[in-house]
């Protein structure tokens, strides 16, 4: 059998097994690292300085994984210390967590940010070519 790992039966109450707060925990640092690189790209390296354009799209998605993984390096080992979950099978890890957890969230991270972002940019184009009718205000109105 494989690496696997358990959590605390105290630990409830589960949605589709897992705990709802690590449903809720995975949202929010998904969003934190989303809204995180936002902020770097679009204020620090500003688009009209010319280092990010449509052609970095990759990078944000790359920033999004790089944050939530480095967060999750140290939120992991203190959920196993605190014993929300435990992992079996596995000889060398990181403080308890086996390293490839890491390398599953930095995937799947990359995965639904790129896939967030490509709805984004879609919305976005969908949008801006809508001909919005001009109703024009009733002079009483004014």
């Amino acid at each position: 059998m494989g690496v696997r790992y358990e959590y605390a039966p105290n630990f409830n109450p589960k949605f589709l097994g897992l705990p709802l707060l690590v449903w809720l925990f995975w949202g929010i640092f998904i969003f934190t690292g989303f809204v995180t690189t936002n902020a770097i790209f679009q204020n620090i390296f500003k688009p009209g300085l010319g280092f990010f354009s449509e052609s970095h799209f990759f990078l944000c998605p790359l920033f999004d994984a790089m944050f939530v993984t480095s967060f999750d390096v140290f939120i992991d080992p203190f959920s196993v210390k605190l014993g929300l979950w435990k992992w079996f099978n596995f000889n060398d890890g990181y403080f308890g967590v086996p390293v490839g957890n890491f390398i599953g969230w930095f995937v799947i991270v990359f995965t639904t940010s790129l896939f967030v972002r490509l709805i984004d940019i879609r919305t976005d184009r969908i949008i801006s070519n809508l001909v919005i009718p001009k109703i024009p205000l009733h002079p009483d109105f004014c």
